[in-house]
């Protein structure tokens, strides 16, 4: 290996970022089942311990931006998981 080539097994953030993936595919066949998304998932836990939750919290606790919380709203939302107030 070159001084300048990175051991993948080595970095923390690989080590993070394959972690993260592979728990995501653990989840997929039993969301699968659902139609859902992991992040979906995320954000209907959130919502299922609430009636009421502001974007700005929910964003906030899910890591989400509003942007995205927004897009994944609208998706549950047609799928009938939620309703906006």
């Amino acid at each position: 290996m070159t001084s300048n080539e990175f051991n993948f097994s080595e970095m923390v953030c690989f080590s993070l970022y394959s972690t993260s993936n592979s728990m995501i595919r653990e989840y997929r066949p039993e969301l699968e089942k659902f139609d859902l998304t992991y992040p979906q998932f995320l954000v209907m836990m959130r919502l299922w311990n609430r009636d009421f939750v502001y974007i700005k919290e929910l964003s906030e606790q899910t890591y989400l931006d509003a942007g995205t919380l927004t897009q994944i709203l609208k998706r549950l939302e047609s799928k009938g998981f939620y309703r906006a107030y």
